[in-house]
């Protein structure tokens, strides 16, 4: 999002959309370890993925200019009642290193930095149709814009961990480094226009926050927090069971924030409101709707949670591959992320031993922020290290009719 989200309206959520990022799905720097001294880590996802939006309306928002009627309808046709949307982007470098710790061969210390990039949110079926279309239909008649809910997190983190060498163990504490906040939640919000756009009339109970609005771009510290990151791994007969939590903690944001909690009725009839909303002819700015409307935030620092990951995996373990990656035959794999619009995950995955050196895979999943994805990915191991690509939603790769995009890739170098 690149400006705040009007309470009273919540209907700019979408115009604003950012299109990058995605799901967790790096591994490169949790296998487990040869025998080298050392392992330096790249790991590159972006993922956004929906329930309802189609794939050429977000790729034209993100394009801008003009949006088509054939395009806001395809997508108004999609809609739920229930919709949800989210992007996740994330750049990490990862260095471990030594031949053990405290003495310890089994483990080894590591230090990791990363760029996170995320947002999830629910809307209903008005939020988008005001969007996309403005209000004139609603003449006479209430838009029911809640439950709705937004959050977006833009953060870096810096940590100190250590990890185990044979196994997918390790834990980490980081740093974080909060550069931008932009949260909605609205348990109400019934927006009434009048006829002829005489007045409009919000009945609303929410509340809205969001960090220092002046200083928003990369390296900007709008807040400072700490988290905690680890994984372990079990083994009971055939099967291992892999445990793993990401970015559990909190950001302080500072004195220059913004919240905003509104429980009552506002009404606006200062003006005629008729096309308001319209993407293609608003009549006033966002700020000075939001003043009239009694919608001024107040500033002061405050504590918000982290968008924390867990994890849960099952597979069958296979003790005599000639590929060293252990690789997983079958895997099971539930996820839950701590943000707006995002339903547990599970995914199924195939592993097909295609030489010594690689490994591919198919997999099936659903939920998340979007339906049901079918995936492929490609692992390679070589002396120097190992390389991993990834592609959990071929259709939206290719197709703008589908929803959701996602990608990504690692490598790691054996030093």
């Amino acid at each position: 999002m690149s400006r705040p989200v009007l309470l009273a309206l919540a209907i700019t959520l979408l115009t604003h959309l950012d299109v990058r990022g995605q799901r967790d799905t790096s591994l490169v720097d949790t296998t487990r370890m040869s025998s080298s001294s050392a392992r330096l880590s790249l790991d590159v996802r972006g993922l956004y993925d929906s329930n309802a939006l189609r794939n050429d309306l977000l790729t034209d928002l993100w394009r801008g200019g003009t949006l088509t009627d054939e395009v806001r309808q395809s997508t108004q046709a999609d809609l739920k009642g229930w919709n949800r949307a989210g992007y996740e982007a994330e750049v990490r470098l990862s260095y471990t290193w030594g031949r053990g710790l405290f003495g310890n061969a089994a483990w080894r210390p590591m230090i990791s930095m990363a760029h996170h990039d995320v947002l999830g949110l629910r809307f209903t079926d008005d939020v988008y149709n005001l969007t996309f279309f403005g209000n004139a239909a609603y003449e006479g008649k209430t838009a029911v814009l809640a439950p709705t809910a937004l959050e977006q997190q833009r953060y870096q983190t810096f940590g100190f961990g250590v990890r185990a060498v044979h196994r997918e163990n390790f834990v980490r504490l980081d740093v974080v480094n909060g550069q931008y906040l932009n949260a909605l939640d609205l348990d109400q919000a019934d927006l009434y226009t009048a006829e002829d756009g005489r007045y409009l009339e919000a009945d609303l109970d929410g509340s809205w926050h969001t960090s220092d609005t002046i200083a928003q771009s990369l390296g900007s510290n709008n807040g400072t927090g700490v988290s905690l990151s680890g994984g372990a791994e079990f083994h009971f007969a055939s099967v291992r069971m892999r445990v793993r939590v990401e970015d559990l903690g909190f950001i302080a944001w500072d004195d220059a924030s913004l919240r905003l909690d509104k429980n009552e009725v506002v009404r606006y009839d200062g003006l005629y409101v008729d096309d308001l909303i319209d993407l293609d002819g608003s009549l006033l700015g966002e700020a000075q709707v939001r003043d009239s409307l009694g919608l001024s935030a107040e500033a002061g620092g405050y504590l918000r949670a982290l968008p924390t990951r867990f994890r849960i995996a099952f597979s069958r373990s296979r003790r005599h591959s000639r590929f060293r990656t252990a690789p997983r035959p079958e895997e099971f794999t539930i996820e839950q992320f701590a943000v707006p619009g995002y339903i547990p995950h599970l995914t199924y995955t195939h592993s097909v031993l295609l030489s010594r050196r690689l490994l591919g895979y198919g997999s099936l999943s659903y939920g998340g922020f979007g339906g049901l994805r079918v995936g492929t990915g490609l692992w390679g191991e070589f002396y120097w290290g190992l390389v991993k690509l990834d592609i959990p939603n071929l259709v939206g790769l290719v197709s703008l009719s589908a929803k959701g995009r996602a990608l990504s890739f690692g490598v790691a170098f054996n030093l």
